[in-house]
């Protein structure tokens, strides 16, 4: 994303720190979408960032040429892509991590404690349970 903007000699980083933050998506969302405007754009902007509206309009002065705005449309969908699987993998974690939660507490007084963290009845890498 940071590629096409430079390209366009769009200087969005200069006030903003994170395109990828809640002000930098919208306004990049907008500028997909078909929004110029500076101060359309720069109004956009979440109370956190310091920069004003018009410091914000002045970095988005730049060339909106077509093969640049269609490199910045296709980095977006790269992100949520990315984003879309990560929310997958997250989820898997989660679930894979509720399977793991076999015992609750610690083993009954004279058993054998595991030699893992991570150990349950019937590890096979653990000989105390097996």
């Amino acid at each position: 994303m940071q590629k096409a903007l430079t390209q366009m000699n769009v200087q969005l980083a200069n006030v903003i720190s994170d395109v990828v933050g809640e002000t930098g998506q919208k306004i990049l969302r907008a500028i997909v979408a078909g929004e110029r405007d500076g101060q359309v754009l720069g109004a956009m902007k979440n109370v956190r960032i310091h920069a004003s509206v018009d410091e914000i309009a002045k970095s988005l002065q730049g060339h909106w040429r077509v093969e640049h705005l269609f490199a910045l449309k296709q980095a977006l969908a790269a992100f949520d892509f990315i984003g879309t699987q990560l929310a997958e993998c997250d989820q898997e974690i989660e679930a894979q991590l509720k399977r793991l939660e076999v015992h609750e507490g610690d083993p009954a007084k004279g058993a054998p404690r595991p030699r893992h963290s991570i150990c349950v009845p019937n590890c096979s890498r653990c000989a105390a349970w097996t």
